[in-house]
């Protein structure tokens, strides 16, 4: 997983569920993502949760 301005790119050997999360716990997004990398765009700068690893996003 890696972040750049505002995304976060997943990469992922099978179809999965993504989610993310602030650090109160509040539900930021959640997408499906296919085999491949994935990028997830729109996101505020800041710490989030996702799949249960700390990201920053820039």
């Amino acid at each position: 997983m890696a972040s750049g301005k505002g995304t976060i790119s997943v990469t992922t050997a099978v179809p999965a569920v993504v989610k993310g999360y602030d650090l109160t716990g509040r539900l930021v997004f959640g997408k499906s993502v296919q085999v491949g990398t994935t990028t997830i765009g729109g996101l505020k700068q800041g710490m989030l949760i996702v799949n249960g690893k700390k990201v920053v996003v820039e």
